[in-house]
């Protein structure tokens, strides 16, 4: 899809993609990309719900994890379900602005086990135990677009 390098000289991250997929508007580069035709959303679901299981095991112990309560992501993780798909929230924010560092933790301002898994531009959320009003949740999200996946 493109090519990303940080230059460790002034932490700049620099982005090259196809020609067709960039406009240039008073000098505003603007990045507009199709999802690669490889792209897969279910797998998308379970990459991020194991994220979230991962995240617990570190935060909380790998017993914790294993408890009765994780069985229902676990098998969502390990086997996914071809009726069922793990709800997510996504936060959008803009393009020019990337973010130098991941990041993953328990959502600011969140109930439970809601985990925040921030990207180079997106900010990810996803409830391992779905105890959490996701949808509710995001709609309190500042960002350039707020998106529920359930």
């Amino acid at each position: 899809m493109g090519y990303f390098h940080n230059n460790p000289e002034n932490d700049q991250i620099i982005a090259k993609f196809r020609r067709e997929w960039v406009t240039i508007n008073n000098g505003c580069h603007k990045i507009k990309a199709p999802n690669p035709p490889e792209y897969n959303e279910a797998k998308f679901r379970r990459c991020l719900a194991h994220i979230a299981l991962n995240y617990v095991a570190w935060k909380f112990g790998v017993d914790y994890a294993l408890k009765d309560i994780f069985d229902p992501i676990r098998k969502y993780v390990r086997y996914g379900c071809h009726n069922k798909a793990w709800p997510y929230g996504q936060v959008l924010f803009e393009d020019d602005k990337p973010r130098k560092h991941l990041g993953i933790g328990l959502a600011e301002n969140g109930r439970g086990h809601l985990i925040c898994f921030n990207s180079y531009i997106d900010d990810f959320y996803i409830d391992p135990l779905n105890e959490v009003d996701l949808k509710d949740f995001i709609s309190g999200k500042q960002g350039k677009e707020l998106l529920y996946f359930p």
